[in-house]
């Protein structure tokens, strides 16, 4: 996998378009350029832009995270990252954890109220990144049943019990996000095989953010992230992508 992305890469510094708009800085000097060039070299060219827009993300799953911008500018520069977050806690306080997962959406709208909830600017500062996920094996936990390993629900029960100091039945959907922040809940689910894990936010969450559909998907290894960065789309976009190539 990683020997096809630096393939990639490489092709995406150095193609047709590459070659033929080089030095090209406006909108207007790349209409212009394209106005003299044979037609069939033009379409040669939007057959290369199709083929950049495939991305070498064939099979992976699409999934969207929700941030500010500046974080978002960091992440698309230097990777996801396992870091400290931020819980909501007793009477709106904030907790800090250490996060054992990346946490996407399979909803871009879900994802967006994710990321403007954390911004100070009421969401005129969010911006929702596009991933691919490298993923196989995704434990279903958005209800709590035979589908989850009985080893899983035992250790899930006990370090919920020892929290809240009482026998429990069955975690609730807003204990869900709880247990993937706890390391021998995250341990038990990694040593039976599971890269990452599905659950469904609480209706109170949800009803607060103001988006209803989608789940949440925590996915453990960073290294099956993969940013979508390329996306050309019209005249602007071809600028856009001769700036930032490769990159």
């Amino acid at each position: 996998m990683k020997q096809l992305f630096e393939s990639w890469r490489a092709f995406l510094r150095e193609n047709l378009l590459t070659t033929e708009f080089s030095g090209i800085k406006t909108v207007d000097e790349l209409r212009d350029k394209i106005r003299s060039m044979p037609v069939a070299k033009v379409r040669e060219i939007q057959a290369e832009i199709d083929e950049i827009n495939k991305e070498p993300y064939s099979g992976m799953t699409t999934l969207y995270h929700g941030t500010t911008n500046k974080i978002a500018d960091k992440i698309e520069k230097e990777g996801f990252k396992l870091t400290k977050g931020m819980r909501s806690g007793f009477l709106g306080s904030d907790i800090p954890v250490d996060n054992l997962a990346v946490f996407l959406s399979d909803n871009k709208s879900l994802a967006r109220a994710f990321g403007a909830n954390r911004d100070p600017y009421g969401g005129s500062d969010t911006k929702v990144l596009e991933v691919k996920a490298d993923i196989n094996n995704t434990l279903d936990m958005t209800s709590w049943g035979s589908q989850i390993p009985k080893e899983i629900r035992s250790v899930a029960l006990e370090s919920l019990e020892n929290y809240e100091g009482r026998k429990i039945k069955k975690p609730t959907q807003a204990d869900m996000f709880w247990l993937i922040d706890q390391p021998e809940v995250v341990e038990a689910i990694r040593k039976a095989g599971y890269d990452s894990v599905r659950f469904s936010e609480s209706r109170a969450t949800k009803k607060a953010l103001g988006e209803m559909g989608g789940d949440t998907i925590a996915v453990f290894d960073t290294s099956k992230l993969h940013i979508v960065k390329f996306r050309i789309s019209g005249l602007q976009g071809v600028i856009d992508y001769l700036n930032n190539r490769g990159k």
